[in-house]
């Protein structure tokens, strides 16, 4: 909500045509990408528009969100990959459950979840290490992420509306496009 609230700029509810193009813009921008125009961004905002009325509203842009991770496979596995090698401090190909929990008290510091316990790290590592090797290479690193994200909907629905709730300073409900911007420079910066 807070990305929506905060792409949202004339505060009516919806994004149209041209909050989708400041998003889309500000987005490819931040990635040093030259930013979607004309019939591009129109293109995109009906993609986005599900149930062509013209607007794009919270649960419209929720699920095109989901969509263009599913539909960039390859930007996604490549995200993936960046975060593990940036985990594996010792450059083993592995992560161990030391670099493991510093993965999770990221993911949690992310979210505006308060930190793990050394149970929960422990936890989510064994889950992760599927082979019981007592590390976690890329594919269960990868596997265990996409997993989780793809397969638990209501939990992934859950850590997004926690990650807008704090993405949300002034508490309205909504995204305006600073605190979108505060949310995903430090994520497009890695």
């Amino acid at each position: 909500r807070r990305v929506h609230g905060m792409a949202d700029a004339d505060g009516n509810g919806w994004l149209d045509v041209a909050e989708v193009g400041e998003v889309a813009g500000s987005l490819f921008e931040q990635q040093g990408l030259p930013p979607p125009v004309g019939a591009e961004v129109v293109a995109f905002f009906r993609e986005m528009d599900a149930d062509g009325d013209g607007r794009v509203d919270f649960a419209e842009f929720s699920y095109a969100m989901a969509s263009v991770l599913r539909k960039h496979t390859k930007d996604f596995e490549l995200l993936l990959r960046i975060g593990f090698e940036t985990a594996d401090v010792n450059g083993d190909g592995s992560l161990d459950a030391e670099e493991m929990g510093t993965v999770v008290a990221t993911l949690f510091e992310q979210l505006g979840l308060p930190p793990p316990t050394a149970a929960e790290a422990e936890a989510v590592f064994r889950a992760m290490d599927g082979d019981g090797s007592g590390t976690v290479d890329f594919t269960e690193f990868r596997e265990g992420l996409s997993s989780f994200l793809l397969s638990e909907p209501r939990k992934f629905e859950q850590l997004v509306q926690e990650a807008f709730t704090a993405a949300d300073a002034d508490g309205n409900g909504w995204l305006d496009i600073t605190e979108l911007a505060s949310v995903a420079a430090p994520l497009l910066a890695r």
